[in-house]
């Protein structure tokens, strides 16, 4: 499975719906 490829997809489409803050929150 191309895990890079796959999060930058899923990155994208958090950036694009401004969901990207409660991502980068689960992240820490």
């Amino acid at each position: 499975m191309d895990f890079e490829g796959f999060f930058r997809s899923e990155l994208d489409g958090l950036h694009k719906e401004g969901r990207y803050r409660v991502f980068a929150d689960l992240e820490r």
